[in-house]
């Protein structure tokens, strides 16, 4: 055969020549495909410029994978659909999804978040600003589930032109990949992705050297002169791409690059290289020309669609694509595309500005014809000067509600940004809403600025509302929580009461939150909660609910224990009204379990946060599974169940990461204190060491008057009495300066009693501890009696003392204050001691001891077994081993394991990996000297 015709038909449709100089590469994907089928994944990214080989790795990556018989999902992404949401997710994951028997067992429990990446339901029932985790939670269950049944591998070409959305999923689903059988192999020219992936990992393809181009060129063309291998190689710098193209026009008779223009050709670079080979186009029918030239601008479609734009009959297309795909620029199937992304980008190139822009408004207007999704159609628009067209404006705003609904708050913004523009309605107060909405889930700072021209554009009451929350939210989020709470006063004013519905509801909720913890504000607050709000017709309301839960809690701070409980048991029960559920906050689910958890009443605390927790997992929500964990740490702390509180934080902290870092201020605080029970002071004290942001954005919130006690616990801790007594009678200024006394809401004056006894200040300490007490029988909280009881009795001492501590025993079992029982037995233990009733002084010791070391607390379980050897007892047990030998998670994982849950379940529940489920069941099972769940059933958790 000539040796300027390329060998063999199939050759001349684009199949690469034979691999050179890849071996290392080529050994590197294959030794990540071996380890995730071991079960231990991980990513491969090719990085490199365009023609270096990164497609063929691919291709060789997927032949690999189906050797070993592992699945393998493939996409491309596209330069005109960075702005589809979840784009390139889905084309990996629905096509393996399609079936309904797959979808029914693969998109279940966490998975089932994923639903809405994948073409199901948009998922406007969450809160924005928790979509989009809840979005990338589920698409990581949804692989690891499918790796499971077999093997994984997900292939991604051009990477660099993925949409946002999909590249987060894709970084989420890397750094947890080595726990299972799932290896990502991804393709980009952009070496700044994936910035974590381990060197190792890491894929850059030298370009060829001259010998082995000579090679490619060889497997092409046959055997050559050596004067033209040279020339190729330094025309094409090596790029294996390029050097095919050459061949290819050496094929089709072109004239070669000869030495007196090579220079040229190789400073103008490789896309010059393109462009030569597309002069091909120049002699073929102008039908070609036509439906390349088309496709350059729709980037891949149907054959219809393309025959449309080319303004040619579908016959006549087809045959133009055949004669495309026969010199190897256009790929033989369907939909149809470019063989190379430089080929359509050179001709893209080539097409003048103005014909550009016509060519994609045609696109849209063709596409927006056949009834293609708003998302194609939009694309398209994106690329053209605004025209003021209805139409135009309303596949936007759908583009970008498909966006949002997807969790692609980036995508949408581009979409309504373009939308304002082209509508000629500029100060449409609906659209400013969409688009602050959109830029709000995304933390973007121009919500702030599009939600108040929204609010200055007028509109209907409800609409107002609607605005008037967001920028509540938006004004909250930069910090200006003042101006948040006039923003919902101001659309609560707007509002007759009682007939606002979600909106309603939402916005007094908001105002309750905001303005209860500000001096400044808390009177108004109670104000306006002073009015009913009551239905038309006299029905309860989403808003009467609120109401009554914000009265709860404000007569819990007050200390009002009777009118708390009354109050919340009202909202807690119609809550669960399916007609109000709907129109109720996302996170009023459990505010009624705070303040029950509060006054002691644990049981039915308890009861709501399961029924919050079972509603959060259902709707796929982390935000709302955040907060029914968090009224959990609550009732945990005051109820001393150290393990299950800090394990319930952890886990927070874990979904969590990196944001709502002012929310999250009052669980630092309960995890500090947690710590510091548990001996861990130097974890504890890094909790409370906020950042200069955090601390400056912390007064006036919920933290505010908790922070300096938090600070007082540590400084105890270290027997800094004096920095002690100063943060916690801070703390008391602060809770008093807005109206919260109760001891039963915060115990300052029981910590900062025994800062002063410490001090020698005995007076202050009696007075401080007595008003505990007589503060905590006044508002009947069982806890804060017994609390103040303890106190005073290690302050009084002697034989009053030793009563006093007695009689505190009562109230704190009443309450379930197990921690602090303990602390009042190991008190009663030593008082008893120093009295010389030593044998007395061993039953209360010894319990404190079994008490602390089961809840976790290691100090004081130390000293109580000092203290017992002193007594002349004798520890029950040891505790190396044992429940008290586990660690927070490790507890938490036993009792699920315990209470019948498989380890993919426990996984999903903790927000943890199954492989660590499987670590942490195996120190489980070591520490408790088990071997089975049967066994692990018998254990006292």
């Amino acid at each position: 055969m000539d040796a300027r015709t390329l060998r063999g038909s199939e050759q001349e449709r684009g199949v690469a020549a034979a691999l050179v100089e890849r071996e290392r590469e080529l050994a590197t994907i294959a030794g990540a495909l071996d380890s995730a089928a071991l079960g231990s994944g991980g990513v491969v990214l090719i990085e490199g410029e365009a023609g270096i080989g990164k497609t063929r790795l691919l291709a060789e990556a997927r032949a690999a994978a189906e050797s070993r018989g592992m699945r393998h999902l493939r996409a491309r992404a596209a330069e005109l659909e960075r702005q589809f949401a979840f784009g390139v997710i889905r084309q990996l994951l629905e096509p393996e999804l399609r079936d309904a028997g797959t979808a029914d067992r693969i998109l279940t429990g966490a998975a089932a978040a994923a639903a809405p990446a994948l073409g199901g339901p948009p998922a406007h029932s969450l809160p924005p600003q928790d979509l989009s985790s809840a979005l990338l939670h589920g698409i990581y269950w949804t692989c690891v589930r499918l790796s499971e049944e077999q093997p994984t591998v997900l292939l991604v070409d051009d990477l660099q032109w993925a949409d946002p959305a999909s590249v987060r999923a894709l970084e989420y689903l890397g750094r947890r990949a080595d726990e299972h059988p799932l290896v990502l192999v991804l393709a980009t020219r952009d070496g700044g992705i994936f910035s974590e992936i381990p060197s190792q990992s890491r894929i850059r393809p030298a370009a060829l050297s001259e010998h082995g181009s000579g090679r490619v060129l060889e497997d092409l063309l046959g055997p050559s002169t050596r004067e033209f291998s040279s020339t190729a190689h330094r025309v094409t710098g090596g790029n294996p791409f390029l050097l095919r193209e050459v061949a290819l026009v050496t094929a089709t008779g072109e004239p070669l690059p000869d030495q007196a223009n090579a220079e040229r050709i190789a400073e103008l670079g490789p896309p010059s290289v393109a462009n030569w080979t597309l002069a091909r186009l120049t002699r073929l029918p102008e039908r070609c020309r036509r439906v390349a030239t088309s496709l350059s601008i729709l980037d891949h479609a149907e054959l219809q669609v393309v025959a449309a734009h080319a303004d040619l009959d579908p016959l006549t297309a087809a045959a133009a694509v055949d004669e495309l795909a026969e010199i190897g620029l256009v790929e033989g199937e369907l939909p149809l595309r470019f063989a190379h992304p430089i080929v359509r980008s050179a001709l893209y190139e080539q097409v003048a500005p103005a014909a550009r822009e016509h060519g994609h408004r045609l696109a849209a207007d063709l596409l927006h014809g056949r009834g293609a999704p708003a998302e194609q159609v939009a694309a398209h628009l994106l690329e053209t000067e605004p025209r003021e067209e209805d139409w135009a404006t309303e596949q936007l705003r759908a583009a970008a509600g498909q966006a949002r609904g997807r969790g692609g708050a980036e995508e949408a913004i581009a979409f309504l940004r373009r939308a304002c523009d082209e509508s000629a309605r500029t100060e449409d107060p609906s659209l400013l809403l969409e688009l602050g909405l959109a830029e709000l889930a995304a933390s973007d700072p121009a919500a702030l600025e599009h939600l108040e021209a929204a609010s200055e554009a007028g509109g209907p009451p409800e609409l107002q509302g609607t605005i008037h929350g967001a920028l509540a939210q938006s004004r909250y989020l930069a910090g200006d929580t003042l101006g948040a709470f006039e923003a919902v006063r101001a659309a609560l004013d707007a509002i007759p009461p009682g007939t606002g519905g979600a909106i309603e509801a939402e916005l007094l909720f908001s105002y309750g939150i905001a303005g209860r913890p500000r001096a400044e504000l808390m009177d108004e607050v109670r104000g306006r909660l002073a009015t009913p709000r009551y239905g038309p017709g006299g029905e309860p309301t989403a808003a009467e609910v609120v109401r009554r839960h914000l009265l709860g809690l404000d007569c819990y701070l007050r200390g009002d224990r009777e009118g708390a409980v009354a109050e919340v048991i009202w909202a807690a029960e119609r809550m669960s009204d399916p007609e109000l559920a709907d129109s109720l906050p996302s996170l009023t689910g459990t505010g009624p379990a705070f303040v029950l958890a509060g006054v002691d009443a644990h049981a039915d605390a308890e009861q709501l946060i399961a029924a919050s927790l079972e509603r959060a997992r259902r709707r796929g929500s982390r935000l709302e599974t955040a907060e029914a964990l968090h009224d959990r740490v609550w009732s945990r702390w005051r109820r001393g169940d150290l393990i299950g509180g800090l394990a319930d934080a952890e886990t927070i902290f874990a979904m969590t990461e990196g944001a709502w870092e002012v929310a999250k201020l009052p669980l630092r605080i309960a995890y500090a204190d947690m710590k510091v029970d548990r001996g861990a002071l130097v974890e504890a004290a890094a909790q409370l060491d906020l950042p200069e942001g955090l601390e400056a954005e912390a007064p006036g919130t919920w933290g505010w008057g908790w922070l300096p006690l938090g600070r007082a616990r540590v400084a105890a801790a270290r027997r800094d009495w004096e920095r002690a007594l100063e943060l916690c009678l801070s703390a008391g200024q602060r809770l008093l300066a807005i109206d919260a006394p109760s001891p039963g809401y915060c115990w300052w004056r029981s910590l900062a009693a025994r800062a002063a006894d410490q001090l020698g200040q005995a007076e202050r300490a009696s007075a401080l501890a007595t008003e505990q007490t007589e503060l905590g029988r006044r508002i009947g909280s069982p806890r804060a009696i017994g609390v103040g009881l303890a106190t005073l009795g290690a302050i009084r001492g002697g034989d009053e003392g030793v009563d006093l501590l007695r009689e505190s025993l009562h109230p704190l079992e009443t309450a379930g204050a197990a921690l602090e029982r303990a602390r009042a037995l190991l008190w009663l233990g030593i008082a008893l001691r120093r009295e010389r009733h030593a044998r007395d002084a061993r039953e209360p010791l010894r319990e404190a001891l079994d008490l602390s070391g089961r809840l976790g607390a290691t100090p004081l379980a130390d000293i109580a077994l000092t203290e017992l050897r002193a007594a002349g007892g004798k520890p029950r047990r040891e505790r190396s081993s044992g429940l008290e030998s586990l660690t927070p998670r490790e507890h938490q994982v036993a009792e699920l394991a315990a209470s019948g849950l498989a380890n993919p379940a426990i996984a999903e529940q903790l927000f943890i990996t199954r492989k660590t489920v499987e670590a942490h069941l195996g120190a489980i099972y070591r520490k408790l000297d088990v071997s089975s769940r049967e066994q692990l059933r018998s254990v006292r958790l």
